[in-house]
């Protein structure tokens, strides 16, 4: 899907799973900086990239979306599958906050796992400023790939945790952690 119209939003639900890949030779996810909304009942993939900043909602199935070609400015998702994982890879920074009615990454004790090859920011102050990840008893892996990346959170203006799962694994060349 294309939204070249600037600032429009694609909102998306389908009660199945989902992939992104090539429909009549338009090929994944383009906004002109909008947000792309996805509410999926079953497993998200990918085939082609994504070009936005992209809020997800799934009620059951696992989140994987790996294309190393995508290029996400915001992202957060929520996943109330039990045990059902995320996985994102993007080719810049991005920053996991809100992005339309969802706020931060959060599953139902399913695996978060964040790759990016540019700057990570943690800040999702609209919704519970204490948990913008959060994994429940699954582990979180947040790793920054570029040389000299940055990972930070901010709880401002809480004193809360950030990033909550049973095992937390954060690669970056630097943090600040707040």
């Amino acid at each position: 899907a294309i939204m070249s119209g600037f600032g429009q939003d694609l909102n998306f639900k389908t009660i199945g799973a989902l992939e992104i890949g090539t429909v009549d030779s338009v090929s994944g996810i383009s906004t002109n900086s909008g947000n792309a909304n996805l509410q999926v009942d079953g497993n998200l993939t990918q085939s082609n990239p994504v070009f936005a900043n992209l809020g997800i909602r799934s009620t059951s199935g696992d989140v994987t979306l790996t294309n190393a070609s995508n290029q996400v400015n915001s992202i957060s998702g929520r996943l109330s599958g039990n045990g059902n994982s995320f996985s994102f890879i993007t080719s810049a920074g991005v920053a996991i906050t809100g992005v339309g009615p969802v706020g931060g990454i959060e599953t139902s004790n399913g695996d978060i796992t964040v790759t990016a090859n540019g700057d990570v920011f943690v800040n999702d102050s609209r919704t519970d400023p204490d948990n913008e990840i959060n994994a429940g008893s699954g582990r979180v892996t947040i790793h920054v790939t570029s040389a000299n990346g940055l990972l930070e959170t901010d709880d401002t203006p809480s004193d809360g945790t950030n990033i909550l799962g049973a095992n937390i694994d954060l690669i970056a060349d630097r943090m600040e952690l707040d």
